[in-house]
């Protein structure tokens, strides 16, 4: 979600804010990837999501009842929405998962156009009668790749 600057001015201005150093925006992720250790004890419980941003990697780590959070900067990344426009061409394959309670990957993208915003499914191990769901093709390997070098586990 995006605000013009002046819509944030004015509610600054109306809260007693009077200056302003560069203009701000909200925007969803790009790419998210989430992994969870299926049923386990709270002393095992790892969890890790992997949220990509234009501008930064958010990851935030569930462990043992503990959030761990951090962001890193990043650049270069005006190449994401071109590859999320390919890969959602691309075939998504689906095969029989009946495992429950296993670890879970989940990992998909976010494409945006002026009219609205489409999650594209790249990766799912799936579980308890839903199917594993794989994108084939080059873009959605990129994808998968580049989000599995923030978050590196994928069940």
């Amino acid at each position: 979600m995006k605000f013009s600057f002046l819509s944030i001015c004015l509610v600054l201005w109306g809260n007693g804010v009077t200056s302003f150093s560069q203009e701000v925006s909200v925007s969803a992720p790009l790419l998210i990837k989430s992994n969870a250790p299926g049923y386990v004890p709270e002393d095992y419980w790892f969890e890790e999501t992997c949220k990509l941003y234009k501008d930064r990697v958010d990851i935030e780590y569930r462990l043992s009842g503990q959030i761990l959070k951090e962001s890193r900067k990043i650049s270069g990344t005006s190449v994401i929405p071109k590859l999320l426009q390919r890969a959602q061409q691309e075939k998504l394959s689906e095969t029989p998962n009946l495992i429950c309670d296993a670890p879970s990957t989940s990992i998909y993208g976010i494409a945006k156009t002026s009219a609205a915003e489409t999650k594209i499914q790249l990766y799912e191990t799936g579980g308890c009668g839903s199917p594993k769901r794989v994108r084939l093709g080059g873009a959605a390997f990129l994808l998968t790749t580049l989000i599995g070098k923030y978050c590196s586990v994928t069940h």
